[in-house]
């Protein structure tokens, strides 16, 4: 009973579950308002879902908004799911974190040396086929044939560097081993035993009336959808889409011991010793002195977080039609808010249009870097060249902000009302730029 007195101390009186979700939905609401969530949310401590809400629009063209049944591209979370497949087919004893990759593709490159542990923990040293590959198909032959021409970017064991790749061969290996597709191995080990009835794969070639749509831009007067990839898009390491009830129903199955044994879910949240933060299909870190687990993702047109603090058996499910929103600053904002720690709302003013228009332009911070300054459905929008385009938020009518990067840009406007040049802060660097 003193445990559980402390406890609820430190969650600063988790029992009042009322005022709880009050203060959660007026955090989330925040967020939503300044188009920085978009999506469903699921807050859970023990067995009691705290707060479940959702926000803003599930499909702009046919005006439709996001519900709690929504059904939400997870991507990278996926890696989650093929890792404890393979965790449950080592307990079968049909695998073994120490099998050779050269044992299912015995021509591949050095493939003696790399082992299911290394492709676990992204230290096969893999090429990772996401940031650029030429395959004409997305066949396993095509895919083996790809990556055996790529040098191997530093030697199994001895480095980390995160590779789609290797859970694609996982998922490859769990077909071989199992001999049935990837995606019935998943359903068969994880989403029946959960009950995961709103799950799958394929998400571009859904037909389904809860199905999201995902936007590459997202501002109240502008939405620009996101070019959704093709089956079997990121396949074992991101193909998955679900709903933030299904994802609690799999959180509870792990911390239940429901799919792998206690043993398995220990190695699968011990950190690797080259980085510390990565475990075997899981991202690993601390929070208000308590370990975090966790796996965010993000793609075209989505973003996702299921994070858990097994000691306190709480869990925050994220997921977000918008690509380009920050996650990771809303569930740090909701932790610190469950813990009776300080914790930030976003504000966006209204600036007028003419305003804004004085900011446009092109600024030179650096021989390399430069900011084109636009203004696109009332709002401010900065795109660094060569890269996306970012919906900046005004806490002044001179200073705007993109919490997703934790960056901030003050224009500093002369007597005449002209503006030539810009300070640009992030991590406590400051930069001026010039307007040219």
């Amino acid at each position: 009973m003193k445990h559980l007195v402390l406890f609820l101390l430190a969650l600063g009186s988790m029992g009042n579950t009322i005022a709880q979700s009050k203060q959660l939905d007026e955090l989330v609401n925040a967020y939503a308002k300044v188009n920085q969530f978009n999506g469903a949310v699921l807050v859970a401590h023990g067995n009691r879902i705290l707060y479940e809400n959702a926000f803003g629009v599930k499909d702009a063209a046919r005006q439709t908004n996001n519900d709690t049944n929504t059904l939400f591209r997870i991507y990278s979370v996926t890696k989650t799911f093929t890792a404890t497949v393979i965790f449950k087919l080592i307990e079968e004893k049909k695998l073994s974190l120490d099998d050779r990759l050269s044992k299912f593709y015995p021509d591949f490159p050095k493939g003696d040396s790399i082992t299911i542990q290394h492709l676990l923990m992204h230290k096969s040293g893999i090429y990772d086929y996401a940031r650029g590959n030429d395959m004409k198909d997305q066949s396993e032959a095509s895919f083996i044939r790809f990556l055996s021409a790529k040098p191997l970017e530093f030697s199994p064991g001895k480095g980390w560097g995160y590779s789609n790749s290797g859970y694609w061969l996982l998922g490859y290996i769990i077909q071989k081993v199992t001999g049935i597709t990837y995606e019935e191995a998943v359903r068969r080990y994880i989403f029946l035993p959960c009950k995961m009835d709103h799950s799958g794969f394929d998400f571009k070639t859904l037909q389904h009336k809860n199905k999201a749509t995902g936007y590459e831009l997202f501002a109240s007067g502008l939405k620009k959808e996101a070019e959704d990839l093709d089956p079997p898009g990121p396949y074992a390491a991101g193909a998955i889409y679900s709903t933030v009830g299904d994802l609690y129903r799999y959180y509870k199955a792990q911390q239940a011991f429901k799919l792998i044994s206690r043993q398995s879910l220990n190695i699968a949240w011990t950190p690797d010793t080259i980085n510390k933060h990565y475990g075997f299909g899981w991202q690993l870190d601390s929070i208000h002195g308590r370990k975090a687990i966790s796996h965010g993702g993000g793609g075209p047109g989505f973003k996702s977080i299921l994070y858990f603090i097994p000691q306190d058996s709480i869990c925050v499910v994220l997921l977000n039609n918008n690509e380009v929103s920050n996650l990771d600053v809303l569930n740090h904002s909701i932790c610190n808010l469950l813990y009776g720690k300080k914790y930030n709302i976003p504000i966006d003013i209204a600036v007028d249009s003419f305003k804004l228009q004085r900011y446009v332009g092109h600024y030179v911070f650096a021989p390399t870097f430069s900011l084109d300054i636009t203004v696109e459905g009332g709002k401010l929008v900065a795109q660094p060249v060569g890269q996306p385009k970012h919906v900046m938020l005004a806490e002044k009518e001179n200073y705007f902000y993109a919490i997703e990067h934790d960056v901030s840009l003050e224009f500093l406007v002369d007597e005449s009302g002209v503006c030539n040049e810009a300070v640009l802060r992030q991590r406590g660097d400051e930069h001026h730029g010039k307007r040219q």
